[in-house]
């Protein structure tokens, strides 16, 4: 099922995710899960950020000093493609140093993407043999 969210200058300002073809891999069982993340590992960029997400909600710029890369949108667009995550994203407004309102991009996961989530970090703990 597919939703349209609210836009507003180009932004998705409602919490409704939109499905796509990859929500259909959020729900695969954990062994396809382990058969697929043995073929193509996340990135440690990718398992920063999940990781700092299963730990609540992040700003992009939290995002960015997870992945250690100063792109966390595209790191999150990537778990999202790859792994069928939704990982919302809401705008709130905020001032910033020059006294404007902007909007602050949070990043945070819904109940099947912590579920998702903490699937790939525990196969991936299994294949390299770390703890979780």
């Amino acid at each position: 099922m597919q939703t349209t969210p609210e836009k507003r200058k180009g932004r998705v300002t409602s919490a409704t995710p939109m499905q796509t073809e990859a929500d259909v891999a959020a729900s695969t069982n954990p062994a396809q899960l382990f058969e697929h993340l043995f073929q193509r590992p996340p990135s440690p960029r990718q398992t920063r950020v999940l990781s700092a997400l299963l730990t609540g909600r992040q700003t992009r710029e939290q995002i960015d000093r997870a992945a250690g890369a100063s792109n966390g949108p595209d790191v999150v667009a990537k778990l999202r493609r790859r792994f069928g995550l939704v990982i919302p994203c809401t705008f709130s407004p905020v001032v910033d140093r020059d006294g404007r309102t902007i909007e602050r991009g949070t990043y945070s996961l819904t109940a099947a993407d912590r579920d998702a989530a903490e699937h790939v970090l525990l196969a991936l703990a299994k294949m390299t043999g770390r703890a979780a």
